[in-house]
């Protein structure tokens, strides 16, 4: 059913609520900006979700001697560079400290882009998507899938719903998080599946069936 234009009027309240809904928050200076544009021009401007340049930092350190030192954690990365292309970490196992230092370096950057958020849709579209498909950083522990998966969200978060879920579906982290890994022909692992058709897609009530579960996985 198609919808109905919005012909009212488009004063401060209204561009407030639409700010609102589409932002985290409505400051001053977002009402500054929008001011005296019309409808159009506001929807058309907060629809433009450009691709997020910058990267999460080496921000992190360990202590020596009693002192911060960047290189006794993470030797591999500058400090104020970023590590999402250093695939390899730690010198012959995986250093669980290091794991969870990127993490967190993830995250805050996660938290900055909320905090200093363009005057788009995306960090809302993006939020969304990451609530509607979530995973678990610290359950994925994986620094380079979390960031490879919030890169496949915002990267898709106004685009096609079909391709956004093929694309999840591969995704490490979501392999990883609901045990698509684990998934074989003589072991089907139905988690994914499950949560594909119950939660992600058609929904629960909808006529699937447990043929379609396993098929699907």
């Amino acid at each position: 059913m198609p919808l109905t234009p919005y012909t009212g009027p488009f004063g401060r309240p209204q561009l407030q609520h639409l700010l609102r809904r589409t932002l985290f928050g409505c400051s001053n200076a977002d009402l500054a900006h929008f001011g005296g544009q019309t409808l159009d021009q506001v929807i058309d401007a907060l629809l433009i979700a450009t691709p997020e340049t910058s990267v999460p930092l080496k921000t992190y350190w360990n202590l020596a001697g009693g002192q911060p030192d960047p290189n006794a954690l993470d030797p591999q990365v500058p400090f104020g560079q970023t590590w999402v292309d250093t695939v390899r970490y730690g010198t012959e196992v995986e250093l669980p400290e290091l794991t969870s230092a990127r993490l967190q370096s993830y995250m805050w950057w996660r938290t900055g882009l909320l905090i200093g958020q363009d005057r788009t849709i995306r960090e809302k579209m993006t939020t969304f998507w990451f609530n509607h498909m979530p995973t678990e950083v610290f359950q994925v522990f994986n620094p380079r899938l979390c960031w490879e998966y919030d890169q496949l969200l915002r990267g898709q978060s106004l685009g096609n719903f079909r391709t956004l879920i093929h694309d999840v579906t591969l995704s490490g982290s979501m392999l990883v998080y609901l045990n698509g890994y684990l998934n074989t022909a003589a072991a089907p692992d139905e988690n994914y599946a499950r949560e594909l058709l119950e939660l992600f897609t058609v929904g629960e009530g909808s006529g699937y069936t447990e043929a379609d579960v396993q098929a699907a996985t």
